[in-house]
């Protein structure tokens, strides 16, 4: 018999003695089976007894013990399958004495030994896929995964300038990564993860031009990602370089990468910004960060990763808002735990799945989808109450006139009127902001100030009706006389008290052309004011005095309260106007002190002052 092939046969138990007395055998194929030994797994005389062996297949099954030391024997030996099994010892040393082998799999096989036994087989010079030191030098792939290896890794494995694939992973190789491997240009495949290699990561990998994937993940690799690395335009599959000691901040050479499909940085202590150039890598589907100290906003540049399916930035101290465009993406997986953000969570995209975002440990973030539990957001510029003069303190011109008021009526229904809430001394002084106006406005509005559209003359001015908006607002312009004495001082004054010299247009005129009406029968509309009218009127002067003396911030003494200065809306409601020759209370003895003049001058109109001013040491 020289073939034997039960490869997935389902047999179990030992290895039978028999079958090492099949002389002839040459391709025994015992693959995946659940083959177990009490003792040697193998047959120590194995290649004594089997001589012609060619093909030795035994992987992925549970054999254990040590490797039988007299396989070198079996010289026509060609391919050696031992991976997936559990065996311990060493690798045989003999190995080098078979010529034809091209094959050693022994990946997962849990092999104890340094990984100077490859020095052994220097004269197999057929290997190909496990070709190390010497004349191997056509070995294209090294396969040495899920070992026990030990110490450092060979620096002449960089002589293998054929090398295309080397797979060192899940050893416990250690000390730094030959400089040599920069050596390798065919390399494309190159992954040492899962070891205990330190030092800092050599540059001279960024010779590997044709490198696909590079995973040095699950070391003790330390000092700054070399700039070489991340230039490497070809690596296109995945660049792996998480759970290490790396420092420094991610080189702007990243934005090279533009046909990458993942890059891990996660679980270093690197810090900064992230570079903006990240926007160049528009090939990336998972981009992973978490575990380190970037700082600053995220980057804005993730929104052109328009395939990016997975992001992970958490355990880092990023600030500021979560932009929006994270939610115009088509991830599948966000984590952004355990940083600083803050304000509203968005509520698109894969913000809608609680199961595929994590935001824990960010305190200032609100909103978001109910699931997320978050607390609701504050409104967004919310309006500030604000407490405005009434409505009944309007600003009018100044025209002549004298008012009489029933003083029993004002005082029954002023002292009602003051019951009612104080809510109304708030309301909007006009219902729209004050309206800017220029001098060639006001010419337009009152048709060149003529004296069709004069309504008003007193001592420092006269008063003139306008028309603006198209027509839609009319209004009254007080035009003062500077030249006269004393316009000035009045002028200021009313600027100090008002700060506006443009006001609404009260239809009805002034109180005191309805109280005296003209008797020479010049009026074509005989005008009366009713009783409820008159009180009406009365309550309005009373509320808007009683405001200006105790609702403002600094008291208000109009002084010269009188009917030409109460004007009547369309409603017939009184507006109490002309502050000229109000005074502004505060600071009293300061300001009587520091004017002595004031006691001596009689101020307002004869009639119309109030009692006791004329005799009063203090000024009005």
């Amino acid at each position: 018999m020289r073939q034997l092939s039960l490869r997935e046969c389902g047999f179990h138990g030992e290895i039978p003695e028999s079958l090492v007395h099949l002389r002839n055998l040459q391709f025994p194929n015992l693959a995946k089976q659940i083959l177990t030994s009490s003792k040697e797994n193998i047959p120590f005389d194995v290649g004594i007894t089997l001589p012609n062996l060619r093909f030795f297949s035994l992987g992925n099954n549970s054999l254990t013990g040590f490797l039988p030391i007299f396989l070198s024997n079996a010289s026509f030996l060609q391919y050696i399958g031992l991976s997936e099994n559990s065996f311990t010892g060493p690798m045989p040393k003999n190995l080098g004495r078979l010529s034809d082998l091209w094959g050693l799999s022994i990946w997962f096989a849990n092999i104890e030994d340094d990984i100077s036994f490859i020095s052994s087989l220097t004269n197999c010079t057929k290997l190909r896929n496990l070709q190390i030191d010497g004349d191997l030098t056509e070995l294209s792939v090294l396969s040495l995964e899920f070992n026990l290896f030990s110490g450092p890794i060979p620096s002449s494995i960089g002589g293998l300038t054929k090398l295309q694939e080397i797979y060192l992973g899940n050893n416990k190789f250690v000390d730094e990564l030959p400089s040599s491997f920069g050596n390798l240009t065919l390399l494309n495949r190159f992954v040492v993860a899962m070891n205990n290699i330190s030092g800092s990561i050599p540059p001279s990998l960024g010779n590997c031009s044709n490198l696909l994937t590079l995973d040095l993940s699950y070391n003790n690799f330390s000092g700054p990602i070399p700039k070489e690395i991340v230039s490497l335009s070809s690596v296109s599959i995945y660049l792996d370089l998480s759970n290490n000691n790396l420092f420094g901040s991610i080189p702007s050479e990243v934005g090279t990468l533009k046909n990458l499909g993942a890059l891990d940085f996660s679980n270093n202590r690197l810090s900064g910004l992230v570079p903006s150039t990240i926007s160049s890598c528009t090939s990336l589907e998972q981009f992973y960060l978490g575990g380190n100290s970037f700082h600053g906003e995220i980057p804005q540049g993730l929104s052109l990763l328009k395939g990016l399916q997975e992001l992970d930035l958490s355990r880092n101290n990023f600030s500021g808002l979560i932009p929006g465009f994270l939610g115009e993406l088509n991830l599948t997986y966000l984590n952004l735990s355990f940083n600083k953000l803050q304000g509203p969570v968005p509520v698109e995209g894969v913000f809608r799945n609680v199961s595929a975002v994590s935001l824990e440990e960010n305190t200032e973030l609100c909103g978001g989808i109910s699931e997320l539990k978050l607390p609701p957001c504050p409104p967004t510029n919310p309006k500030k109450k604000s407490s405005h003069i009434p409505l009944k303190i309007i600003v009018p011109v100044s025209v002549s006139g004298a008012i009489f008021i029933a003083i029993i009526a004002f005082s029954y229904l002023f002292i009602q009127r003051k019951t009612k809430s104080r809510n109304d001394l708030y309301t909007s002084l006009f219902e729209s902001q004050f309206q800017r106006l220029s001098y060639a406005d006001l010419l337009k509005a009152t048709d060149g100030f003529s004296e069709a559209n004069m309504i008003g003359f007193g001592r420092f001015g006269s008063v003139y009706k306008g028309i603006i908006d198209n027509g839609n607002t009319m209004i009254a312009i007080k035009v003062l006389k500077l030249h006269v004495p004393g316009a000035y001082k009045s002028f200021t004054r009313e600027c100090n008290v008002l700060r506006a010299l443009i006001y609404q247009f009260k239809a009805n005129g002034s109180l005191d052309k309805w109280l005296h009406l003209d008797t020479d029968g010049q009026d074509e509309n005989i005008r009366y004011l009713t009783l409820m009218q008159r009180l009406n009127i009365a309550i309005d002067v009373a509320s808007a005095v009683e405001y200006l003396h105790n609702c403002t911030d600094s008291a208000v003494v109009h002084g010269d309260l009188k009917p030409s200065n109460i004007l009547l809306d369309d409603e017939m409601t009184g507006h109490v106007g002309d502050f000229g020759l109000a005074k502004v209370i505060s600071n009293v003895s300061s300001s009587f002190a520091a004017d002595e003049s004031h006691s001596k001058v009689v101020k307002g109109t004869i009639g119309y002052i109030a009692p006791g001013q004329a005799s009063s040491p203090f000024p009005p």
